[in-house]
């Protein structure tokens, strides 16, 4: 596999880089506005999870345990882009774009900068 070819961070191609580092991963949409929207831009999405053999499930991702993690996409700007952070079962948060740690979503989201919106969209990641 070449990964210079991995293409746009969508949710299958994370699950495939999340598989070549022994983690097992299932991907978590609810049925939210913001949720049909992103479908309707990337309609080949959820088709390609497919094709991939990921799991998808069209609900709210259950709680996490010890050893998982969420990576919860984002609407930045309110729905302007999309951006990846990650949840830890005690809801802290960790932002890639800054590298630094929140102790809730709220404490994440306290920037005009990020003006972050979760979209329901969440990749589940666990060990295998």
């Amino acid at each position: 596999m070449d990964l210079n070819k991995g293409g746009y961070s969508l949710p299958h191609n994370l699950v495939l880089a999340a598989r070549l580092i022994g983690l097992d991963a299932q991907i978590y949409m609810a049925s939210t506005y913001p949720t049909k929207l992103v479908s309707m831009r990337y309609p080949q999405c959820e088709s390609l999870c497919e094709q991939s053999g990921v799991s998808v499930f069209h609900r709210e991702p259950p709680p996490l345990s010890h050893a998982e993690r969420l990576l919860k996409i984002m609407g930045v700007m309110k729905m302007l882009g999309l951006h990846y952070v990650m949840q830890r079962p005690d809801y802290t948060y960790m932002d890639p774009a800054d590298g630094q740690d929140y102790y809730s979503f709220r404490e994440l989201n306290n920037s005009w900068l990020k003006c972050y919106m979760d979209i329901g969209i969440s990749i589940l990641l666990k060990k295998s």
